[in-house]
């Protein structure tokens, strides 16, 4: 098996870049973190890995990696749970 490298940018709903988000590996624990232009870069061993993507105050997304090699990743902000209050 090759890995594939694969680059990727994470972004708020706004399209504004999030720096510090956490770019996972689901099988093997493996992660890095984007930097301050919320541009990444990560070895996946194959096509089908899975990603997960964590931001404090956002929403954890699950990603299929698939044919792409630029990711473009938006998460959408956690409702806080003082707006229920």
């Amino acid at each position: 098996v090759i890995p594939i490298e694969i680059n990727g940018i994470v972004l708020d709903e706004k399209g504004q870049p999030l720096s510090g988000a956490t770019i996972q590996i689901k099988a093997s624990g493996k992660m890095v973190s984007t930097d301050k232009e919320g541009r990444f870069s990560l070895l996946v061993p194959d096509k089908a890995a899975i990603l997960i993507i964590t931001n404090v105050g956002y929403e954890r997304k699950k990603l299929v990696v698939s044919d792409q090699s630029e990711l473009i990743i938006r998460l959408q902000p956690r409702p806080s749970e003082l707006e229920d209050v």
